[in-house]
C-alpha cells in the first residue's frame, strides 16, 4: 500500500511534501504516510489485528516449524506470494503514473513552446483529476468486465450506477481542487500585481504594444549583466503599468513588435534573452538621447527600427 501510494503521489506531483520515516529510515510522501495511518486505524478498528493473530496461530498447525514442514514447493509458493505483493502495488500505480506521464510530456512540450506559461499551476489540477479518473476505472475494471455477462436491463442499471458514482467522485475531486486552487490563484495574482506595481517606478523605460502589452525594463551596468524585466502585463495590467510609469516620469516607448518579443520570451525578475540585447541596447540609447533632446542638448531624434531575431518574434 505504501509503495502504491508513493508511486501515485510522485506521479501526480504531491510527492514534493515528504517526511522522514524514522522506523524505516527513508523519505516518504506526507500524504502517503497519512493514508497509511488512516488505513492502519481502520484495520485496528475492524479487529483486523485479532484476525491476523488467529491466522498466525493457525499457520503453525497447518505448516509445522522447519523447512520439512513447508517443503520446497511451499518455499517457492511463499516467494511467489511476496513477489506478487510488490507486483500488485506497481500494477495499481501503473495506470495513474502512465496517465500523469503523458500529461507531463504534453506540458513539457508546451513549456518549450510557451515559456511564460505557469505549467505547474495548469498541469497539477489536470494531472490530479486525470489520475483520479484512471484510478476509478482501474478499481471498477472487474465490474465493468462483468457487465458483459449480465442481462440487458441489469447491465444498463449497472452501467448507469457505475457512471453516476464515477461522475460524483470526479466532481468531488474537482470541487476540492477548486476550493484549494481558486483562493491560491487570487492570492498569487494579488501578490504579483503588488510586486509589479512597486517595481515600475524604478524602471528605465516601459516598452508597449499599447492595446495589449507593457514591459518595464531596468539596467544597472554596475550590478546587472543585461537589462532585466522588472514588470510586465497584458490588457488591463498593461494600462496600469503605463499609468504608473507616467506618474513617475518613466519613459514609455511604443514598440509593438519588440514589446511582444520581450513579453513572450522573458519573465519578471529575469534578464532579457541574448537575441534581444541589441534591440534593448538601442532602446536604452534612444531613451538617453531623448532626455538630452528635451533638455536642449541634442538634435531632433528619429526612433530606430529595433532588430528582432525571427525565432523571438511574436505576431500576437
Amino acid at each position: 500500500m505504501v509503495i502504491t501510494l508513493q508511486q501515485i503521489l510522485i506521479g501526480v506531483g504531491l510527492g514534493f511534501a515528504s517526511m522522514v520515516d524514522l522506523a524505516n529510515g527513508v523519505n516518504v510522501a506526507v500524504l502517503a504516510q497519512i493514508y497509511t495511518i488512516t488505513i492502519t486505524l481502520l484495520f485496528l478498528a475492524m479487529n483486523g489485528h485479532l484476525v491476523a493473530f488467529e491466522v498466525f496461530i493457525e499457520s503453525f498447525r497447518t505448516l509445522p516449524i522447519g523447512l520439512e514442514g513447508l517443503g520446497q514447493a511451499g518455499v517457492w509458493q511463499l516467494a511467489h506470494r511476496i513477489s506478487w505483493m510488490f507486483v500488485s502495488a506497481m500494477l495499481m500505480a501503473l495506470p495513474a503514473v502512465t496517465a500523469v506521464l503523458i500529461v507531463s510530456i504534453s506540458f513539457g512540450v508546451m513549456t518549450r513552446a510557451a515559456p511564460q506559461m505557469n505549467i505547474f499551476a495548469l498541469g497539477f489540477p489536470i494531472g490530479l483529476v486525470l489520475t483520479i479518473a484512471i484510478l476509478i476505472l482501474d478499481v471498477r475494471t472487474a465490474d465493468l468486465l462483468a457487465i458483459a455477462e449480465e442481462p440487458t436491463v441489469p447491465a444498463m442499471e449497472h452501467v448507469l450506477w457505475t457512471l453516476g458514482w464515477s461522475f460524483f467522485l470526479l466532481s468531488c475531486a474537482t470541487i476540492i481542487i477548486a476550493v484549494i486552487d481558486v483562493p491560491f490563484q487570487i492570492y498569487d495574482h494579488q501578490k504579483k500585481l503588488k510586486m509589479t506595481m512597486q517595481d515600475v517606478p524604478t524602471a528605465d523605460v516601459v516598452i508597449t504594444s499599447p492595446t495589449h502589452y507593457a514591459v518595464a525594463l531596468k539596467y544597472d551596468q554596475n550590478n546587472m549583466g543585461a537589462p532585466m524585466v522588472v514588470a510586465k502585463g497584458g490588457d488591463e495590467l498593461a494600462f496600469k503599468i503605463m499609468e504608473i510609469a507616467r506618474e513617475n516620469k518613466v519613459e514609455i516607448l511604443r514598440t509593438p513588435p519588440l514589446a511582444r518579443a520581450v513579453y513572450h520570451n522573458s519573465d519578471i525578475g529575469q534578464e532579457i534573452p541574448d537575441g534581444l540585447y541589441m534591440a534593448i541596447a538601442q532602446v536604452l540609447a534612444y531613451v538617453f538621447q531623448l532626455r538630452q533632446f528635451r533638455k536642449g542638448h541634442a538634435d531632433k531624434l528619429t526612433m530606430p527600427n529595433f532588430p528582432i531575431p525571427s525565432d523571438l518574434r511574436r505576431d500576437t
